[in-house]
């Protein structure tokens, strides 16, 4: 005679069975949500490069495709409407601040970067759409700026290469390179107008007990030797919340400015005696040095 199962067991064998198929379930479902999706290798890889330049930056963001054996120019040529400049996406050409290029002031921000050659002198467009593949959907109506820039002959580049170097204390120059044609163009920002921007800001937000701000904006002003006196005040306010060796260093460093080297002298000394043990050797040595140079009557700074 079979065994009947009794309704508990049966209940339990139910139960383990939609529990088992629930974990296969939830399984498969992490596996999948767990899986990577595929991504190809392009023959033209992505490259970001980025120069800072005091507060403002430039970034391009782009895709490096190779010559292999091509005629570039004449592959150029043969284009009815901007090029990509690169491969893949259209090349992304960001700035962090307002910028001058071409004579011309472009607001901050994203741009597609897109340009005609031609023998001699290319015509470089910044357009709005900056999020866009290739120049299958470049409109003319979104574009910013146009501008010319001379391309010359220089040593052959297999592989299309963007540079971002600094020029003087404002200034990026954009460099271009891919088979033999290369060419580059300035990037100028207002360094100094952003920067007091950004004092201003800060002064306006100042915290009774916050003197790192103030000793910053104070170490700016005597660095550019102007508001010498508005120096001595905020370097005054720091001092009375905080015993930081650095406020004495640049409290000395301010009397050297004003042309009391003299009196500047005992406060490097009496910063380089309070960071011994909490900065290099180095530092603190460098600081004595100074001091003596100072009192000889020297205007080393």
């Amino acid at each position: 005679m079979p065994v009947v199962p009794s309704r508990c067991v049966l209940a339990f064998l139910l139960l383990s069975a939609a529990v088992a198929a629930y974990g296969q379930e939830a399984g498969t479902a992490a596996s999948r949500k767990a899986a990577k999706p595929f991504k190809p290798t392009r023959e033209s890889p992505a490259a970001l490069i980025r120069q800072e330049v005091g507060l403002a930056s430039v970034e391009i963001a782009y895709a490096r495709p190779t010559c292999k054996g091509r005629d570039l120019k004449a592959e150029l040529a043969l284009l009815t409407g901007p090029w990509r400049f690169g491969a893949n996406a259209a090349t992304k050409f960001v700035l962090g601040a307002p910028a001058e290029i071409g004579g011309v002031r472009v607001p901050a921000g994203p741009y597609a970067i897109f340009a005609i050659p031609a023998d001699g002198e290319w015509t470089l467009i910044l357009n709005a759409a900056a999020e866009q593949w290739g120049s299958y959907f470049y409109a003319p109506s979104k574009d910013v700026l146009r501008f010319k820039v001379p391309a010359t002959v220089g040593a052959h580049r297999e592989r299309l290469t963007f540079t971002l170097d600094v020029k003087g204390d404002d200034m990026v120059v954009v460099g271009f390179a891919f088979s033999t044609i290369t060419l580059s163009f300035d990037v100028r920002f207002d360094v100094r107008g952003l920067e007091d921007a950004q004092i201003d800001a800060a002064l306006s937000a100042l915290a009774p007990d916050d003197w790192g701000t103030r000793l910053q904006i104070a170490q700016t002003w005597i660095k550019r030797g102007e508001r010498l006196e508005d120096a001595g005040r905020l370097l005054a306010e720091a001092r009375k919340v905080s015993s930081s060796f650095w406020i004495s260093e640049w409290t000395g460093r301010l009397r050297h400015a004003e042309g009391r080297s003299e009196e500047g002298a005992p406060l490097l000394e009496e910063a380089a005696a309070a960071a011994r043990g909490k900065a290099p050797a180095e530092y603190c040595d460098d600081l004595v040095k100074l001091a003596a140079v100072w009192r000889k009557g020297k205007g080393t700074k």
